[in-house]
């Protein structure tokens, strides 16, 4: 296999929708076999690199932190989630 056929199988892995980790561990594995094994570096050179697409918070709505609030019964721990939630919102 030469630099086409490997990017042709990394780019078929990304189609599949393989897991970030997933992709990662068979691109060093393919980058692993021709460095040292095959000792054909030239091959696996220009390989890309896939990022990590970056994961966006999960914000809740103003009727669930109301609901949120409501169901905490003992004062105390309420008072403390109510002070976490207003830093957070600074």
């Amino acid at each position: 296999m030469g630099e086409e056929e490997i990017r042709a199988y990394l780019l078929h892995r990304i189609e599949q929708k393989c897991s970030h980790e997933t992709y990662r561990q068979v691109w060093a594995g393919l980058k692993f076999l021709y460095t040292v094994t095959l000792r054909r570096p030239i091959e696996v050179e220009q390989l890309p690199f896939r990022r990590k697409p970056p994961r966006l918070p999960q914000v809740i709505s103003g009727t669930e932190v109301s609901a949120l609030l409501e169901s905490v019964t003992n004062m105390k721990y309420r008072a403390v989630l109510m002070t976490a939630l207003v830093q957070k919102r600074r």
